[in-house]
């Protein structure tokens, strides 16, 4: 059970919904072991503001690596519902690609995921998935390309 010490504060976060000229286009995917790209295709990417309480929030889910495999249980009394209604999303394509535009400069996290069904030696299908982030600061007018990749290419089998 994670405990955040950091509050939320939606006056911290508020940039989110600002308009603004810069914008953030992207593309997340993973190699598989067998040679194969598996992307986020069919997802949504999500855009958060890098506030303190977000920061706390995406150390636990992700670590240092960017890359999460497990989901993390929140304390009641750490986890703001209120967090969750300042975020964009955008949709992602077919080879991975999303684009935030309109934003108004300032720190965010760009979070997606990426899901793949594996079939094992008798056929059977299970369903394997991380989920990636980046921290990005953008300016005023500023185009910013991100990657949401891993190295880890152990954790999409198949």
């Amino acid at each position: 059970l994670a405990v955040l010490t950091a509050k939320f504060s939606p006056t911290e976060a508020n940039y989110i919904f600002d308009s603004g000229t810069a914008s953030i286009t992207g593309r997340a995917f993973v190699n598989a072991r067998d040679g194969t790209t598996k992307t986020a295709a069919g997802s949504s990417a999500t855009l958060l503001p890098a506030t303190e309480y977000a920061i706390q929030r995406v150390d636990a889910i992700y670590g240092s690596a960017g890359v999460a495999t497990r989901k993390v249980e929140f304390s009641k009394e750490s986890d703001d519902p209120r967090y969750q209604v300042y975020t964009r999303t955008a949709a992602v394509g077919p080879d991975g690609n999303f684009t935030f535009g309109g934003l108004a400069a300032g720190d965010y996290f760009v979070t997606t995921g990426i899901n793949w069904k594996v079939l094992d030696a008798a056929g059977k299908s299970s369903r394997r998935g991380i989920a990636l982030v980046k921290r990005v600061n953008v300016t005023k007018g500023q185009k910013v390309n991100v990657v949401l990749t891993t190295s880890l290419t152990q954790l999409a089998s198949n």
